[in-house]
Protein backbone atom coordinates (compact mmCIF):
# COMPACT_ATOMS: atom_id res chain seq x y z
CA UNK A 1 0.00 0.00 0.00
CA UNK A 2 1.52 3.23 -0.55
CA UNK A 3 1.00 6.22 1.54
CA UNK A 4 2.20 9.94 1.49
CA UNK A 5 2.89 13.18 3.75
CA UNK A 6 4.00 16.31 2.93
CA UNK A 7 6.56 18.09 4.63
CA UNK A 8 9.70 19.65 3.80
CA UNK A 9 11.92 18.15 6.42
CA UNK A 10 10.67 14.46 6.44
CA UNK A 11 13.94 13.83 8.81
CA UNK A 12 13.49 15.63 11.10
CA UNK A 13 9.77 14.61 11.89
CA UNK A 14 9.86 11.04 11.87
CA UNK A 15 10.96 8.68 13.57
CA UNK A 16 12.86 5.67 11.76
CA UNK A 17 11.29 3.06 14.17
CA UNK A 18 8.04 3.34 14.14
CA UNK A 19 6.62 6.56 12.59
CA UNK A 20 6.53 8.57 15.10
CA UNK A 21 5.86 12.95 14.36
CA UNK A 22 8.44 15.31 16.63
CA UNK A 23 7.09 17.81 17.86
CA UNK A 24 6.17 20.65 15.16
CA UNK A 25 3.57 23.53 15.37
CA UNK A 26 2.77 23.21 11.77
CA UNK A 27 1.33 19.53 11.66
CA UNK A 28 -1.03 17.91 13.40
CA UNK A 29 -1.81 14.26 14.12
CA UNK A 30 -3.93 12.47 11.31
CA UNK A 31 -4.55 9.76 8.64
CA UNK A 32 -2.91 8.93 4.98
CA UNK A 33 -4.88 7.81 1.92
CA UNK A 34 -3.52 5.57 -1.07
CA UNK A 35 -1.64 7.56 -3.59
CA UNK A 36 -0.05 7.07 -6.90
CA UNK A 37 2.88 8.20 -9.01
CA UNK A 38 6.49 7.43 -9.70
CA UNK A 39 8.53 6.86 -6.59
CA UNK A 40 11.92 7.65 -6.15
CA UNK A 41 14.64 6.26 -3.50
CA UNK A 42 15.64 8.87 -0.79
CA UNK A 43 18.87 8.14 0.37
CA UNK A 44 18.37 10.47 3.71
CA UNK A 45 15.39 8.54 4.94
CA UNK A 46 15.90 5.59 3.01
CA UNK A 47 17.28 3.28 6.60
CA UNK A 48 13.98 4.19 7.79
CA UNK A 49 12.09 2.58 4.98
CA UNK A 50 11.11 6.01 3.59
CA UNK A 51 10.87 7.08 -0.05
CA UNK A 52 10.30 9.98 -1.11
CA UNK A 53 9.37 11.97 -4.64
CA UNK A 54 9.43 15.79 -5.36
CA UNK A 55 6.92 15.39 -8.80
CA UNK A 56 4.03 13.33 -9.97
CA UNK A 57 0.15 13.14 -8.97
CA UNK A 58 -0.60 14.01 -5.44
CA UNK A 59 -2.03 11.58 -2.75
CA UNK A 60 -4.99 12.76 -0.43
CA UNK A 61 -5.34 13.06 2.87
CA UNK A 62 -9.45 13.38 3.99
CA UNK A 63 -10.46 16.30 5.84
CA UNK A 64 -7.76 18.25 5.64
CA UNK A 65 -7.74 21.72 4.91
CA UNK A 66 -6.03 25.06 3.61
CA UNK A 67 -4.87 25.96 0.23
CA UNK A 68 -1.12 25.29 1.06
CA UNK A 69 1.32 24.03 -1.39
CA UNK A 70 2.70 20.19 -0.72
CA UNK A 71 6.51 19.81 -0.34
CA UNK A 72 7.20 16.37 -0.08
CA UNK A 73 5.43 12.97 -0.28
CA UNK A 74 6.67 10.18 1.31
CA UNK A 75 6.27 5.77 0.36
CA UNK A 76 5.86 3.99 3.84
CA UNK A 77 7.28 0.58 4.22
CA UNK A 78 4.04 -1.55 4.96
CA UNK A 79 4.29 -2.84 8.28
CA UNK A 80 5.28 -0.56 10.17
CA UNK A 81 2.96 1.46 12.72
CA UNK A 82 1.50 3.97 10.39
CA UNK A 83 0.89 7.19 13.39
CA UNK A 84 1.45 9.38 10.59
CA UNK A 85 1.12 13.64 10.35
CA UNK A 86 -0.55 15.71 8.33
CA UNK A 87 -0.73 19.51 7.07
CA UNK A 88 -3.33 21.79 7.73
CA UNK A 89 -2.15 23.39 4.32
CA UNK A 90 -2.49 21.03 2.18
CA UNK A 91 -5.83 21.60 0.03
CA UNK A 92 -7.99 17.96 -0.02
CA UNK A 93 -7.98 16.77 -3.66
CA UNK A 94 -11.46 14.77 -3.58
CA UNK A 95 -14.59 16.72 -2.69
CA UNK A 96 -17.61 15.59 -1.16
CA UNK A 97 -20.30 14.76 -3.11
CA UNK A 98 -24.33 14.69 -2.19
CA UNK A 99 -25.02 11.62 -0.22
CA UNK A 100 -28.04 10.06 1.71
CA UNK A 101 -29.11 12.97 3.27
CA UNK A 102 -28.67 15.48 0.25
CA UNK A 103 -31.19 12.91 -1.32
CA UNK A 104 -33.69 12.49 1.61
CA UNK A 105 -33.83 16.57 1.92
CA UNK A 106 -34.56 16.22 -2.13
CA UNK A 107 -37.52 13.72 -1.43
CA UNK A 108 -38.77 15.24 1.21
CA UNK A 109 -39.83 18.59 -0.67
CA UNK A 110 -40.34 17.10 -3.48
CA UNK A 111 -43.20 15.15 -1.68
CA UNK A 112 -44.01 18.23 0.23
CA UNK A 113 -44.72 20.21 -2.90
CA UNK A 114 -46.68 17.62 -4.55
CA UNK A 115 -48.83 16.68 -1.85
CA UNK A 116 -49.52 20.79 -2.06
CA UNK A 117 -50.32 20.45 -5.84
CA UNK A 118 -52.37 17.31 -5.12
CA UNK A 119 -54.29 19.61 -2.30
CA UNK A 120 -55.04 22.34 -4.48
CA UNK A 121 -56.40 19.82 -7.42
CA UNK A 122 -58.77 18.99 -5.45
CA UNK A 123 -60.38 22.68 -5.13
CA UNK A 124 -59.91 22.91 -8.54
CA UNK A 125 -56.77 24.72 -8.65
CA UNK A 126 -54.32 23.38 -10.92
CA UNK A 127 -51.46 25.09 -10.58
CA UNK A 128 -49.45 23.09 -13.24
CA UNK A 129 -51.64 23.90 -15.65
CA UNK A 130 -50.79 27.68 -15.27
CA UNK A 131 -49.13 28.84 -18.83
CA UNK A 132 -47.45 32.28 -19.59
CA UNK A 133 -48.17 34.32 -22.90
CA UNK A 134 -49.98 30.79 -23.99
CA UNK A 135 -46.85 28.54 -24.65
CA UNK A 136 -44.79 29.15 -21.27
CA UNK A 137 -45.02 26.20 -18.53
CA UNK A 138 -44.86 28.82 -15.29
CA UNK A 139 -46.73 27.16 -13.05
CA UNK A 140 -45.02 23.45 -13.86
CA UNK A 141 -41.75 25.66 -13.57
CA UNK A 142 -42.35 27.02 -10.17
CA UNK A 143 -43.83 24.02 -8.79
CA UNK A 144 -40.24 22.17 -9.70
CA UNK A 145 -38.45 24.71 -8.12
CA UNK A 146 -40.43 23.73 -5.06
CA UNK A 147 -39.29 20.26 -5.44
CA UNK A 148 -35.81 20.97 -5.95
CA UNK A 149 -35.15 22.93 -3.11
CA UNK A 150 -34.61 20.46 -0.56
CA UNK A 151 -31.62 18.60 -2.94
CA UNK A 152 -29.88 22.53 -2.60
CA UNK A 153 -30.69 23.16 1.22
CA UNK A 154 -28.79 19.71 1.51
CA UNK A 155 -26.14 20.21 -0.27
CA UNK A 156 -25.48 24.21 1.06
CA UNK A 157 -25.80 23.02 4.64
CA UNK A 158 -23.38 20.30 4.46
CA UNK A 159 -21.14 22.07 2.98
CA UNK A 160 -21.24 19.35 -0.32
CA UNK A 161 -20.01 20.53 -3.85
CA UNK A 162 -22.77 19.83 -6.39
CA UNK A 163 -20.86 18.55 -10.17
CA UNK A 164 -22.24 18.80 -13.65
CA UNK A 165 -23.22 15.16 -13.30
CA UNK A 166 -25.40 15.54 -10.27
CA UNK A 167 -27.20 19.00 -12.18
CA UNK A 168 -27.97 17.11 -15.44
CA UNK A 169 -29.21 14.35 -13.34
CA UNK A 170 -31.39 16.27 -11.79
CA UNK A 171 -33.42 16.35 -14.90
CA UNK A 172 -33.65 12.62 -14.61
CA UNK A 173 -34.90 13.48 -11.24
CA UNK A 174 -37.59 15.77 -12.00
CA UNK A 175 -38.81 14.00 -14.56
CA UNK A 176 -39.46 10.50 -12.23
CA UNK A 177 -40.67 13.16 -9.70
CA UNK A 178 -43.21 14.03 -12.65
CA UNK A 179 -44.02 10.62 -13.36
CA UNK A 180 -44.71 9.53 -9.68
CA UNK A 181 -47.22 12.32 -9.21
CA UNK A 182 -49.20 11.28 -11.83
CA UNK A 183 -48.76 7.89 -10.65
CA UNK A 184 -50.47 9.15 -7.02
CA UNK A 185 -53.16 11.36 -8.83
CA UNK A 186 -54.46 8.06 -11.16
CA UNK A 187 -54.19 5.91 -8.17
CA UNK A 188 -56.02 8.21 -6.30
CA UNK A 189 -58.79 8.49 -8.98
CA UNK A 190 -59.35 5.14 -9.69
CA UNK A 191 -59.51 4.72 -5.34
CA UNK A 192 -62.43 7.49 -5.06
CA UNK A 193 -64.52 6.15 -8.25
CA UNK A 194 -64.22 2.89 -7.15
CA UNK A 195 -62.80 2.01 -10.91
CA UNK A 196 -60.52 -1.12 -11.01
CA UNK A 197 -57.01 -0.44 -13.06
CA UNK A 198 -57.95 -3.24 -15.59
CA UNK A 199 -61.23 -1.24 -16.57
CA UNK A 200 -59.08 2.58 -16.11
CA UNK A 201 -55.68 1.89 -17.24
CA UNK A 202 -52.56 4.41 -16.64
CA UNK A 203 -52.24 4.82 -20.58
CA UNK A 204 -55.90 5.78 -20.70
CA UNK A 205 -55.95 8.27 -18.17
CA UNK A 206 -52.62 9.63 -19.74
CA UNK A 207 -54.35 9.69 -22.75
CA UNK A 208 -57.54 11.52 -21.28
CA UNK A 209 -55.48 13.86 -19.87
CA UNK A 210 -53.46 15.08 -22.72
CA UNK A 211 -56.51 15.32 -25.18
CA UNK A 212 -59.02 16.35 -23.24
CA UNK A 213 -57.27 19.66 -21.76
CA UNK A 214 -58.71 22.77 -22.22
CA UNK A 215 -57.67 26.27 -21.50
CA UNK A 216 -59.22 28.40 -19.41
CA UNK A 217 -58.22 32.96 -19.65
CA UNK A 218 -57.53 34.26 -16.67
CA UNK A 219 -60.46 36.14 -15.11
CA UNK A 220 -62.92 34.17 -17.43
CA UNK A 221 -64.21 31.20 -15.94
CA UNK A 222 -65.67 29.49 -19.18
CA UNK A 223 -63.33 26.48 -20.47
CA UNK A 224 -62.03 26.41 -23.86
CA UNK A 225 -62.02 23.92 -26.54
CA UNK A 226 -60.44 20.22 -25.87
CA UNK A 227 -57.08 20.57 -27.47
CA UNK A 228 -57.57 16.93 -28.82
CA UNK A 229 -53.20 16.01 -29.76
CA UNK A 230 -52.10 19.60 -29.14
CA UNK A 231 -52.18 18.67 -25.47
CA UNK A 232 -49.69 16.12 -25.60
CA UNK A 233 -47.41 18.83 -27.06
CA UNK A 234 -48.22 20.98 -24.06
CA UNK A 235 -48.12 18.16 -21.68
CA UNK A 236 -44.69 17.92 -22.98
CA UNK A 237 -44.11 21.12 -22.44
CA UNK A 238 -45.53 21.06 -18.83
CA UNK A 239 -42.88 18.04 -17.92
CA UNK A 240 -39.91 19.73 -19.45
CA UNK A 241 -40.82 23.14 -17.33
CA UNK A 242 -41.11 21.10 -14.29
CA UNK A 243 -37.65 18.90 -14.99
CA UNK A 244 -35.94 22.56 -15.81
CA UNK A 245 -37.43 23.99 -12.67
CA UNK A 246 -36.14 20.91 -10.29
CA UNK A 247 -32.75 21.36 -11.44
CA UNK A 248 -32.70 25.53 -10.96
CA UNK A 249 -32.08 25.43 -7.36
CA UNK A 250 -29.09 23.55 -7.88
CA UNK A 251 -27.84 25.06 -10.51
CA UNK A 252 -27.68 28.68 -8.36
CA UNK A 253 -25.75 26.65 -5.90
CA UNK A 254 -23.61 24.92 -8.57
CA UNK A 255 -22.35 28.67 -9.42
CA UNK A 256 -21.64 29.71 -5.66
CA UNK A 257 -18.24 30.40 -4.57
CA UNK A 258 -16.16 27.06 -2.67
CA UNK A 259 -13.11 26.78 -1.21
CA UNK A 260 -12.09 23.00 -2.62
CA UNK A 261 -9.30 22.79 0.46
CA UNK A 262 -11.70 23.24 3.19
CA UNK A 263 -14.92 22.37 1.55
CA UNK A 264 -16.88 24.90 2.55
CA UNK A 265 -19.03 27.46 0.56
CA UNK A 266 -17.66 31.39 1.09
CA UNK A 267 -19.78 33.48 3.01
CA UNK A 268 -19.88 37.47 2.58
CA UNK A 269 -17.51 39.26 4.44
CA UNK A 270 -17.04 42.69 3.18
CA UNK A 271 -18.61 44.58 0.27
CA UNK A 272 -18.30 48.61 -1.82
CA UNK A 273 -18.79 50.69 -4.28
CA UNK A 274 -17.90 53.28 -6.69
CA UNK A 275 -19.54 55.58 -8.50
CA UNK A 276 -19.96 57.65 -11.77
CA UNK A 277 -20.07 61.82 -11.51
CA UNK A 278 -22.25 61.95 -14.16
CA UNK A 279 -25.97 61.88 -12.86
CA UNK A 280 -28.90 60.03 -14.41
CA UNK A 281 -31.03 64.30 -14.36
CA UNK A 282 -27.68 64.70 -16.80
CA UNK A 283 -28.52 62.51 -19.23
CA UNK A 284 -31.65 63.03 -19.52
CA UNK A 285 -31.10 66.83 -20.16
CA UNK A 286 -29.26 65.65 -23.67
CA UNK A 287 -31.12 64.95 -26.59
CA UNK A 288 -32.37 61.12 -27.46
CA UNK A 289 -29.74 60.44 -29.99
CA UNK A 290 -27.31 61.40 -27.41
CA UNK A 291 -28.67 59.54 -24.34
CA UNK A 292 -27.06 56.12 -24.97
CA UNK A 293 -23.77 57.67 -25.51
CA UNK A 294 -23.52 59.26 -22.54
CA UNK A 295 -24.74 55.74 -20.29
CA UNK A 296 -21.86 53.92 -22.40
CA UNK A 297 -19.50 56.73 -21.32
CA UNK A 298 -20.37 56.97 -17.89
CA UNK A 299 -20.20 52.90 -17.38
CA UNK A 300 -16.78 52.91 -19.54
CA UNK A 301 -15.41 54.96 -16.91
CA UNK A 302 -16.14 53.91 -14.04
CA UNK A 303 -15.40 50.30 -15.14
CA UNK A 304 -11.75 51.43 -16.02
CA UNK A 305 -11.56 52.47 -12.42
CA UNK A 306 -12.88 49.29 -11.28
CA UNK A 307 -10.55 46.82 -13.16
CA UNK A 308 -7.52 49.19 -12.18
CA UNK A 309 -8.43 48.29 -8.53
CA UNK A 310 -8.74 44.72 -8.85
CA UNK A 311 -5.43 44.79 -11.05
CA UNK A 312 -3.76 45.81 -7.74
CA UNK A 313 -5.78 43.52 -5.56
CA UNK A 314 -4.89 40.49 -7.32
CA UNK A 315 -1.57 40.48 -5.54
CA UNK A 316 -3.00 41.45 -1.88
CA UNK A 317 -4.09 39.13 0.51
CA UNK A 318 -7.18 39.63 2.55
CA UNK A 319 -7.07 41.99 5.00
CA UNK A 320 -5.10 44.56 2.97
CA UNK A 321 -7.70 44.00 0.28
CA UNK A 322 -10.38 44.35 2.97
CA UNK A 323 -8.72 47.78 4.08
CA UNK A 324 -7.88 49.22 0.50
CA UNK A 325 -11.64 48.26 -0.31
CA UNK A 326 -12.69 50.41 2.54
CA UNK A 327 -10.64 52.96 1.64
CA UNK A 328 -11.96 53.50 -1.78
CA UNK A 329 -15.62 52.76 -1.34
CA UNK A 330 -17.81 55.71 -1.87
CA UNK A 331 -20.48 57.14 0.31
CA UNK A 332 -23.46 56.29 -2.03
CA UNK A 333 -24.66 58.31 -4.69
CA UNK A 334 -28.65 58.87 -5.30
CA UNK A 335 -29.09 58.77 -8.67
CA UNK A 336 -25.77 57.67 -10.05
CA UNK A 337 -25.62 56.95 -14.03
CA UNK A 338 -23.25 53.83 -13.25
CA UNK A 339 -21.50 52.78 -10.13
CA UNK A 340 -19.83 48.89 -9.38
CA UNK A 341 -20.48 47.28 -6.90
CA UNK A 342 -17.86 44.67 -5.04
CA UNK A 343 -18.65 41.82 -3.20
CA UNK A 344 -15.59 39.44 -1.06
CA UNK A 345 -16.90 36.10 0.25
CA UNK A 346 -14.42 34.48 2.26
CA UNK A 347 -14.20 30.92 3.42
CA UNK A 348 -14.98 30.29 7.04
CA UNK A 349 -11.85 28.37 7.43
CA UNK A 350 -9.28 30.18 5.94
CA UNK A 351 -8.41 33.02 3.63
CA UNK A 352 -9.41 31.97 0.16
CA UNK A 353 -11.92 34.99 -0.75
CA UNK A 354 -13.70 35.04 -3.81
CA UNK A 355 -14.18 38.97 -5.32
CA UNK A 356 -17.34 39.60 -7.39
CA UNK A 357 -17.76 42.89 -9.53
CA UNK A 358 -20.73 44.17 -11.31
CA UNK A 359 -21.89 47.25 -12.85
CA UNK A 360 -25.04 48.88 -12.02
CA UNK A 361 -26.50 51.22 -14.71
CA UNK A 362 -29.83 53.26 -15.74
CA UNK A 363 -30.16 53.15 -19.39
CA UNK A 364 -31.32 55.52 -21.74
CA UNK A 365 -34.75 54.65 -21.14
CA UNK A 366 -34.50 55.11 -17.70
CA UNK A 367 -34.39 51.09 -17.04
CA UNK A 368 -31.84 49.77 -14.71
CA UNK A 369 -29.24 47.14 -15.99
CA UNK A 370 -26.50 44.76 -14.59
CA UNK A 371 -23.23 43.30 -15.82
CA UNK A 372 -21.17 41.24 -14.35
CA UNK A 373 -17.26 41.51 -14.71
CA UNK A 374 -14.60 38.75 -14.08
CA UNK A 375 -14.39 37.48 -10.45
CA UNK A 376 -11.39 36.86 -9.01
CA UNK A 377 -10.51 33.54 -7.33
CA UNK A 378 -7.24 34.22 -4.41
CA UNK A 379 -6.48 31.11 -2.41
CA UNK A 380 -5.18 31.53 0.94
CA UNK A 381 -2.26 33.29 1.30
CA UNK A 382 -3.07 35.21 -2.40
Amino acid sequence: MRWRMAHGHLANVLCASEFRPADCSQWERGLLAPCRGKWESCPLERGAGVHTRQNGPAGILPGESGMGIMDREVLLTPGFRHDIIRSPMKPSRVLRRPGFLVYLCGLGTSALVLWLVDLLNARDVNIMGWYANGIIPAGALLVGMGSGVGYALGARFLNVKLSRPFLLGMITTGLLDYVAAQGVTYANLIESHHISADRYSFFAYLQDICENMRFTRSGSGEAGAPLGWIGYIYKALEMAGFSFGTMVPCAILYGMPYCHGCQAYLKNHAAGRIHSPVLTMDVKRLPRRERPAAVQQASDEVVARANALLAAWKLLPLEQTVAELAQVTEAPVKKSTAWIHFQIRKCPHCDSHHLATALNFVAANGKPGTTNLPAVDKPQGG
